[in-house]
C-alpha cells in the first residue's frame, strides 16, 4: 500500500542518449509527486550522455548517477535495482518522457503491496508526430486470470519495464532481475517472473508514457542466436509455471506464439548475410532442437511469409538438410530476407 508519501525509486539506463536525455530528465523532474529518488545509471556512454547525467544530479538532490562499463539496458536496470532503496520501482528509458502525473498516477493506483499496477503508452514515431495510443479500461484482476490478460487484454503486447509500478520487496524476497544474456524482449520475462509472485494486477485508464520506437535507443533488437534460444526457452519455462498456478485450462497460446518464433529466428539468423556460420555449425543447431522445441514449432509457430513455407514444412519433419540447403538458396537469391 502507498501512501502520498512513500518513496519511490525510478530507474533510467543511459546509453549514448544525449539528443534525447534533457526532455526525459526535465519530464521526471517536473513530476507532481515529488517523493522519488532518481537513478540513472551511465552504461558506458560515448557521447555525452555521461556529463548531463553529471550536470543534473548537481542541480538536483534526489538524483543519483552511477557510471559503469557498458554491458546492456538489462544489466544497467540490475544495477540501479541493487542500488535501489525506495518501495515502489518505476523504470523509464532514456530516450522517451512523460507526462507530469506519471508517478502520481501509479502510486495512487497501488492499495496493496502485492499488487501489480499497469497504465497504457502512447507510442509515438518520427518526432511525436505519428502516435499509437495503447490504453486500458479500469479494472482489478487475479494475477492468475491469463485468459484475460494475455489473450484479451494482450498484456505481452504492452510488456515494458515501464508504464508499470514494481514493489521493491517482492522483487527482493523473489530475487528478480533481468536476464542480462537476452537482448531483445527482456522485459518480458522480467513482467512475467513478477507476475507469478503476486496476486493482482490493477490496471488504470490513465496513459501518462511516451515511448519513442524509432530512437534507437535501449529497444533496438540484437540479432543473437544466444539471447533470442534464451529468451525461447525462458517463456517455455515461464508458461509451465504459470500453467501450474492456474486452476482453469488457458493454453497461453500467445506466449507460445512468441516463444516458437524466438526459437525460429534462434535459427533463421545464421542464414542472414553477415549472421552466416558453417554448415556444420547449421546442422549441429538443427540436431540439437529437442522434442519439446519441434513439438513449439510445429503447434505454435506461424509462418511469416510464403517464402518459408517449403523450409518450415522441413523442419517441422526433421529434413535439417533440406531445410539448410533450401534456406541458403532462398538468401542467396534473395527470395526472401
Amino acid at each position: 500500500m502507498t501512501t502520498m508519501h512513500t518513496t519511490i525509486t525510478i530507474i533510467i539506463p543511459v546509453f549514448n542518449a544525449a539528443h534525447y536525455l534533457p526532455e526525459c530528465l526535465d519530464s521526471v523532474l517536473a513530476q507532481t509527486y515529488p517523493h522519488f529518488e532518481l537513478i540513472l545509471i551511465d552504461d558506458g556512454s560515448v557521447d555525452h550522455s555521461a556529463q548531463l547525467c553529471d550536470e543534473y544530479a548537481h542541480q538536483d538532490p534526489r538524483i543519483r548517477v552511477i557510471h559503469t562499463s557498458n554491458g546492456g539496458p538489462s544489466q544497467a536496470r540490475n544495477i540501479g535495482l541493487d542500488a535501489a532503496i525506495g518501495e515502489w520501482i518505476l523504470f523509464i528509458d532514456a530516450d522517451d518522457w512523460v507526462d507530469t502525473q506519471y508517478v502520481s498516477s501509479l502510486v495512487e493506483a497501488a492499495d496493496k503491496d502485492d499488487m501489480f499496477v499497469v497504465q497504457g503508452i502512447y507510442c509515438e514515431k518520427h518526432e511525436v508526430s505519428d502516435k499509437t495510443l495503447i490504453s486500458f479500461d479500469a479494472q482489478v484482476l487475479s494475477a492468475t486470470s491469463y485468459h484475460k490478460l494475455f489473450a484479451e487484454l494482450q498484456l505481452q503486447g504492452c510488456a515494458y519495464s515501464f508504464s508499470k509500478l514494481f514493489n521493491r520487496a517482492i522483487i527482493e524476497k523473489h530475487k528478480i532481475r533481468f536476464n542480462p544474456e537476452i537482448f531483445a524482449r527482456e522485459d518480458l520475462i522480467f513482467l512475467l517472473q513478477y507476475l507469478l509472485v503476486i496476486e493482482t494486477v490493477k490496471f488504470i485508464p490513465q496513459s501518462h508514457y511516451h515511448y519513442r520506437m524509432d530512437s534507437g535507443g535501449l529497444h533496438t533488437q540484437i540479432m543473437s542466436f544466444i539471447s533470442e534460444n534464451r529468451l525461447s526457452k525462458a517463456l517455455c519455462v515461464l508458461i509451465d509455471q504459470m500453467d501450474n498456478r492456474q486452476t482453469a485450462n488457458y493454453d497461453f497460446e500467445e506466449l507460445r506464439h512468441t516463444a516458437a518464433a524466438c526459437l525460429m529466428t534462434s535459427i533463421l539468423v545464421h542464414y542472414r548475410p553477415g549472421y552466416i556460420i558453417p554448415r556444420a555449425q547449421r546442422l549441429a543447431i538443427l540436431q540439437n532442437l529437442t522434442a519439446k522445441d519441434l513439438e513449439l514449432i510445429r503447434t505454435y509457430y506461424i509462418v511469416p511469409r510464403r517464402a518459408l513455407t517449403v523450409p518450415i514444412y522441413l523442419i517441422r519433419h526433421q529434413r535439417y538438410r533440406l531445410f539448410d540447403s533450401f534456406l541458403i538458396t532462398l538468401f542467396r537469391f534473395r527470395f526472401f530476407q
